[in-house]
C-alpha cells in the first residue's frame, strides 16, 4: 500500500536540487536542518529517481556515451566480466566479437550465441567465433557429465568435443520430438 505523497516546496525542490551529487545521507542531514522537517531517506531517494538527480563523482545523470560526466569516444573499448572485450558503437557498448561477426556474417541466427573455438575470449577474429544453439552450451561447460569442459580441453580435442557436442545436441532433440509425438 502506498503512503500519502509528498508535497515540495519550489524552495525544498531548488535545495536539494542544488546539492544532489552528495552522498543521500548528508543530503537527507542537510535538508533536516534547514527546513526543519522530518523526511525519511526512502522519500528523498524517491524524489531524486523520479527527477533523475543522480549521485556519485559528478552527480551526472548516465546516459548512453556518457558514463561519470566523460564521453568515450567511438570505438572505445573496455573488458567485460567474463573474459569478453566490448567496443563502442552508436552509443552503447556492445561484445566485440559478436559486432565483428555480424559485421561479416549478419544477424547470429535466432537461438544461437557465439562460440569461441580456440576458448580465449579475447581473441574477436570473425574466424575464431562460430554459433552454436544455446542448448549445447551446457554441453560445451562439462555439464551432462562430461570430464572436461571444452574451452579447457588441450587445442587437438576440441573439435572432437565440438562434433559430440553437436551430436548429443541433435540426438536430445530428435529424442525429445519423438516423446511428444508418441
Amino acid at each position: 500500500m502506498r503512503g500519502v505523497p509528498i508535497s515540495w516546496s519550489p524552495a525544498e525542490l531548488a535545495f536539494i536540487e542544488s546539492r544532489r551529487t552528495l552522498p543521500r545521507l548528508e543530503l537527507l542531514a542537510a535538508f533536516e536542518e534547514e527546513f526543519g522537517r522530518g523526511l525519511t531517506l526512502k522519500n528523498l531517494k524517491a524524489l531524486c529517481e523520479r527527477r533523475g538527480w543522480r549521485t556519485g563523482r559528478t552527480g551526472y545523470r548516465w546516459t548512453a556515451g556518457h558514463a561519470f560526466g566523460t564521453a568515450k569516444p567511438q570505438g572505445s573499448e573496455r573488458f567485460e566480466g567474463g573474459g569478453y572485450v566490448k567496443i563502442k558503437v552508436g552509443g552503447c557498448y556492445v561484445l566485440k566479437h559478436r559486432w565483428r561477426w555480424e559485421e561479416l556474417h549478419g544477424p547470429v541466427p535466432a537461438g544461437c550465441l557465439l562460440k569461441c573455438l580456440d576458448g580465449n575470449r579475447l581473441n574477436t577474429d570473425p574466424a575464431n567465433w562460430v554459433p552454436v544453439p544455446r542448448a549445447m552450451i551446457g554441453r560445451l561447460a562439462g555439464n551432462f557429465g562430461r570430464r572436461v569442459a571444452y574451452d579447457d580441453a588441450p587445442g587437438e580435442l576440441k573439435p572432437t568435443i565440438m562434433a559430440v557436442a553437436r551430436l548429443e545436441h541433435v540426438i536430445g532433440k530428435a529424442t525429445r520430438t519423438q516423446q511428444i509425438n508418441d
